[in-house]
């Protein structure tokens, strides 16, 4: 998708939401002493074409749905005592660090090391396109993934005992960026020889590849699982799964014998909200499932029946439509989860008048 149709899928968006509010209530709302603050990604590169805006705006809407004063920000540094909401992302990375995870959490510690409490803070930003801590903190808690390997240093990818095919993992990327397929050993050799993978990443991962040709992104806020779809690859080969892939998307057939499961793995990791893609080895669904990322932060596809349709799903995104918009749709659904994590905030606390 050229960046002009992505710009102009962003204004959509971006006009849809802003007629959403009720601008009566957000003049009485918006205070400046109010003790709630949306830190804007406004001024952030490609803000509006990656819709943080959007997530900035469906918390704009939460508040004003819980009759919640707010400030709107975009210099934060003085705050003190406040709960501050934001949409962190790669754009308040100024300097390009490849490591720009570090740069968010470094935001986040700042606010939080004079007194704020941050949405999401920098214990939740550390798993944001953080595929190593991730990993990490899945063996540490014992939380079922697949096998994967973190090294610190290119010598390291003799030493270890694999089990072709792999997938090796920018250790900083989303949507199925960076992910590459290693059917054998000589091409796990050459793959180092030839691919410049330190230019943007610390550590070299290497997961071992579940047969599946499908995966579930559950999408939980406050202990409850508010929205789910499938992404079903159709091909033999295996191939990720993100929609500009091809990919089927369904809602539906949720595997209600591991919502248990998936709530119990949600609390162990501590967080807020999060959206989790899992799957099943040999898409199995009676065996217990795999956990292979979880993210703070996340595009949630819309449900959308495509069953009379004559494109994909990832064909649908793409489309400037006036029925039956993606881009509508897409705002509606960010605002029904952005709605449910302002009241699970409002419930932790009430004092944000």
């Amino acid at each position: 998708m050229s960046v002009l149709k992505k710009l102009i899928k962003g204004v959509i968006k971006l006009t849809y939401a802003v007629t959403r509010f009720n601008w009566l209530t957000f003049l009485k709302l918006w205070k400046k002493e109010a003790s709630v603050v949306i830190y804007l990604s406004l001024m952030q590169k490609k803000s509006i074409i990656g819709g943080e805006i959007i997530w900035d705006l469906g918390y704009i809407n939460g508040l004003i749905k819980n009759g919640c004063s707010f400030n709107l920000r975009l210099n934060i540094g003085n705050l003190r005592n406040k709960k501050i909401l934001w949409s962190p992302y790669k754009g308040f990375d100024h300097w390009k660090f490849p490591n720009y995870t570090n740069t968010l959490i470094h935001i986040s510690s700042q606010l939080e090391s004079k007194g704020n409490k941050v949405y999401p803070g920098s214990s939740e930003i550390a798993f944001l396109e953080n595929k190593a801590y991730m990993q990490l903190k899945f063996r540490e808690l014992k939380i079922k993934h697949p096998k994967t390997y973190i090294l610190e240093e290119i010598g390291e990818i003799e030493k270890i005992n694999i089990k072709f095919p792999v997938l090796i993992k920018g250790e900083h990327s989303a949507g199925s960026d960076d992910i590459y397929k290693i059917e054998n050993e000589r091409e796990y050799f050459q793959f180092f020889q030839k691919n410049n993978y330190f230019r943007y990443n610390e550590k070299i991962i290497i997961q071992e590849l579940l047969n599946i040709r499908k995966d579930l992104r559950v999408i939980i806020v406050n202990d409850v699982i508010i929205h789910y779809f499938w992404k079903i690859n159709c091909k033999n080969e295996w191939k990720p799964t993100a929609t500009r892939y091809g990919s089927k998307v369904i809602f539906g057939d949720f595997p209600y014998q591991w919502e248990q499961k998936i709530l119990d793995v949600h609390k162990k990791l501590d967080l807020d909200m999060a959206a989790y893609d899992i799957a099943w080895d040999n898409d199995n669904l009676d065996d217990e499932p795999y956990f292979l990322e979880v993210s703070p932060r996340f595009s949630p596809n819309p449900n959308m029946d495509l069953v009379n349709k004559r494109y994909d799903y990832g064909s649908y995104k793409k489309k400037l439509l006036l029925k039956d918009s993606y881009d509508v749709k897409h705002v509606d659904i960010i605002y029904k989860i952005a709605q449910n994590y302002i009241e699970t905030i409002l419930m932790n606390n009430r004092s944000t008048h």
